[in-house]
């Protein structure tokens, strides 16, 4: 008898398609069994809802001293009040909402895990996709409902506020409702009656954000910052300008991506704590008495962060103040395309960390300007590839090489 098996590609080829069969069936399986706990979860919420409103007209019509004052309420306060029900589908959790009104629960916001059933006046259970807050707590007020969109378009949570302002507030009630910017949400304090509310929103148009405020001067960004406080500013477009970092002030400057152009004065000069980060450029492009584009006389960090100058007069970054002032360089890069020199200037103590500096001009790169000056290299690559140039200048000071790579070309070393 002549018995002939599988072949590798005919078995290969049935795992290809139970393979296919699985990834179209497991989906629609999982959706179902999905679509099913949902239903599920109003059949409870429809049965729950009967048992309670039966149970509050019983207490009424028995004249039970225990008839409930109309306001808001969670299910275990309900509990509390000797209002409690059985019911054989799921129980909503005790922390649920209720609005109760001439003892009758006329809203109910019934939290099941995740899910949110809400169940109005017309006693029809609808699952309720966005943010439930509530102040269940305080007799005479009751729920707002959220929902958020950017540009029309729906989003499930409330978008970054550093990014994004409120663009119009629509909600079910004539009460007109405000957005506390500060802690971004929506301010429902004074909410007396049952609220829906959609928070549009729309892309910034300012060009700083300080806890989820806007400004349009780097100045007003770094003036709102809180002495002695950490603050962290967004940048949300290119600017052109400059400003200062006072003493006590302790600031991270996020440029995501953007560019600061101080344009004729230095772009930012630094006296307090301030870490700058990338992705994003500081550079100057207008030739004038002060022309640098970073300026440090406290402590300053640049993270991934590319900082050039294209003045003829002035150096990218003056890290000054003679001894005292500390730079840390991490994955940044400076350059200049042209023969200026230097293009770093150090009077006080610069530790790099990690990052490019280079130039392909007769210029210097690094240079100590003064004996107290202490440059350390423990990561990083300096290099200037021009036959004239130097990749570091330490006729004064020091230079400390821990790690990292510079070119053979330097002066006083």
């Amino acid at each position: 008898m002549n018995k002939k098996g599988f072949t590798l590609i005919e078995i290969l080829g049935v795992i290809v398609i139970l393979g296919t069969i699985m990834l179209i069936a497991i989906p629609e399986i999982m959706n179902t069994v999905k679509r099913a706990e949902l239903k599920s979860l109003l059949i409870s919420a429809r049965e729950y809802v009967k048992a309670t409103n039966d149970k509050l007209y019983l207490i009424e019509s028995n004249g039970d001293s225990a008839i409930i004052a109309d306001g808001s309420y969670t299910l275990n306060d309900l509990s509390n009040q000797e209002v409690t029900v059985s019911i054989t589908g799921e129980a909503p959790e005790g922390n649920s909402c209720v609005y109760v009104k001439n003892n009758e629960v006329v809203d109910y916001v019934l939290k099941y895990g995740d899910n949110i059933v809400t169940v109005n006046e017309d006693k029809n259970p609808e699952l309720f996709e966005g943010e439930f807050v509530a102040d269940c707590n305080d007799t005479g007020k009751r729920q707002v409902l959220i929902t958020y969109s950017i540009d029309s378009s729906a989003v499930a949570t409330a978008p970054d506020g550093n990014l994004y302002d409120v663009k119009t507030i629509t909600c079910s009630s004539e009460i007109g409702q405000s957005w506390n910017s500060k802690e971004w949400k929506l301010n429902h304090d004074d909410v007396y009656s049952n609220e829906n509310c959609n928070i549009d929103f729309t892309p910034t148009t300012f060009s700083f954000k300080v806890n989820n405020v806007g400004y349009n001067s780097m100045y007003d960004a770094f003036s709102a910052a809180e002495l002695d406080k950490e603050t962290i500013i967004y940048m949300t477009k290119d600017y052109n300008g400059n400003a200062t970092v006072s003493n006590g002030k302790i600031i991270t400057l996020k440029l995501n991506g953007h560019k600061i152009d101080g344009v004729g004065m230095d772009a930012i000069t630094n006296y307090g704590d301030m870490i700058i980060e990338g992705p994003g450029v500081i550079t100057n492009t207008v030739t004038a008495t002060y022309t640098k584009s970073l300026v440090n006389y406290s402590i300053m960090t640049l993270k991934d962060v590319t900082v050039t100058n294209t003045t003829t007069s002035a150096v990218a970054i003056w890290n000054s103040n003679n001894g005292k002032s500390v730079m840390n360089l991490y994955d940044t890069e400076v350059y200049r395309n042209d023969a200026i020199s230097p293009i770093i200037t150090n009077s006080g103590i610069m530790n790099i960390y990690s990052g490019n500096y280079y130039t392909a001009y007769a210029s210097t790169i690094f240079s100590n300007n003064v004996a107290t000056a202490i440059l350390n290299q423990y990561g990083g690559k300096i290099e200037n590839t021009n036959a004239s140039g130097y990749s570091i200048s330490r006729t004064l000071g020091i230079f400390n090489h821990y790690g990292g790579t510079y070119s053979s070309r330097t002066s006083g070393l």
